[in-house]
């Protein structure tokens, strides 16, 4: 943390917005090998909900429905995968940089 410093970025040089190519949810669970692989519509949903931040507060506002909704939409139109990393590793491989190229052009994955 000591080695990181603060970098602005002139207006000029940033955006508003940008598509999302695919979302990648960390397996916890699998001391893998660096592979992702991508999730079916039912195992997608269920990952958006299962990974929410403060996932309590929908039912506590009583937008519960809206939540399962909205990860419905997602899990439809954006490319989920379950990406196992392994335990304790923070540099990305080759195998893992060429993988992320190309799931962040859009490409499907092998």
């Amino acid at each position: 943390a000591a080695d990181r410093r603060f970098v602005p970025v002139p207006p000029g040089r940033s955006c508003a917005g940008a598509s999302i190519a695919a979302i990648l949810l960390l397996d916890p669970q699998t001391d893998g090998n660096g592979d992702a692989v991508r999730l079916d519509p039912v195992a997608a949903v269920t990952g958006l909900l299962t990974h929410r931040h403060r996932p309590r507060v929908p039912a506590l506002l009583g937008r519960l429905a809206e939540s399962l909704r909205h990860a419905t939409l997602l899990a439809s139109e954006i490319p989920l995968y379950s990406w196992h990393r392994r335990a304790g590793v923070a540099l990305l491989t080759p195998g893992e940089l060429m993988m992320l190229e190309r799931i962040g052009m859009g490409k499907e994955i092998e």
